[in-house]
């Protein structure tokens, strides 16, 4: 819960299926660059963001399908 910064840039999600949870209580967090996400074989991303301090600045992929299909299913902060 005390994680305050969190560079995932490099994070290699394009044979990822399952990202449920991944982020879950990240109550300190105050920033995540997403924006490198693959997400084509993912399937459940349920909880992604559950519990996360409603401040946090999400950076998404300049994607579509993430935005329409993948998130719309996610509760994100305010």
């Amino acid at each position: 819960r005390s994680l305050k910064n969190l560079d995932i840039t490099n994070f290699i999600t394009d044979k990822v299926i399952d990202m449920s949870n991944m982020f879950y209580r990240c109550s300190s967090l105050k920033s995540l660059d997403t924006s490198n996400f693959k997400i084509s074989k993912n399937t459940n991303i349920s909880g992604m963001f559950d519990e996360c301090d409603k401040s946090l600045y999400l950076k998404y992929p300049d994607n579509p399908d993430f935005l329409r299909n993948k998130l719309s299913a996610v509760p994100l902060p305010d």
